[in-house]
């Protein structure tokens, strides 16, 4: 009973000595160094992906996505054209056939744009996720024995499935949708600078 009692003392206070200076110092030297490698990784992989798809493949889908937005332009227009024009209830037959056969070339061409921006699109997404790809996955085959035993295989598979997912989803439709915004927000403006010319005209008239 008295070796016990004096037993007892020595380990609670040994146990007490141990255990508030070893976990302090290791969690503030570790959290820190995800979070600020995140931002570079995240930027280097975007430039990346905009160098491997190739500056052709980029100046295309602008291109083609500039004739889509002209044509459904023209489409609409055109539309209202040969809703308010009178001159068809004098020749119906010629004047209807004729609106038809322009509306309909219209439509094709629009149709046409759209499924080339479509084919454009996927084909940038499908490069530069190829060589991505390829990278990461002869980076993880070359990497060291003490790299892959520090690593998670949780976070090693979320990185090889999930975010090729994401950039594979969300990348490329994300340039067809800043180009269309960009060429709404110049249509917007020409509108904008056009109109007080165009209201002017009506009053001189």
């Amino acid at each position: 009973m008295k070796l016990s009692a004096a037993v007892s003392p020595d380990a609670h206070t040994t146990k007490a000595k141990e255990t508030p200076t070893k976990p302090p110092g290791e969690k503030s030297s570790k959290k820190p160094q995800p979070q600020t490698q995140a931002v570079p990784a995240t930027t280097q992989i975007l430039m990346h992906y905009l160098s491997v798809s190739g500056v052709r493949l980029y100046l295309a889908g602008a291109f083609i996505t500039v004739c889509y937005q002209c044509l459904n332009a023209a489409h609409s227009w055109w539309l209202t054209q040969w809703t308010s024009d009178d001159s068809s209830n004098s020749a119906p037959s010629t004047a209807a056939l004729w609106n038809v056969s322009l509306y309909l070339l219209i439509t094709i061409f629009n149709v046409v744009s759209l499924a080339s921006q479509a084919l454009v699109f996927a084909t940038v997404g499908m490069a530069a996720s190829r060589a991505i790809y390829g990278s990461l996955i002869r980076s993880v085959l070359t990497a060291t024995v003490s790299w892959i035993d520090s690593t998670p295989f949780g976070r090693l598979y979320q990185i090889i499935d999930t975010d090729m997912h994401l950039i594979d989803d969300l990348i490329a439709p994300a340039f067809n949708g800043i180009l269309g915004t960009v060429i709404n927000l110049g249509n917007i403006i020409a509108v904008r600078y056009d109109s007080p010319r165009t209201s002017l005209l009506t009053m001189l008239s």
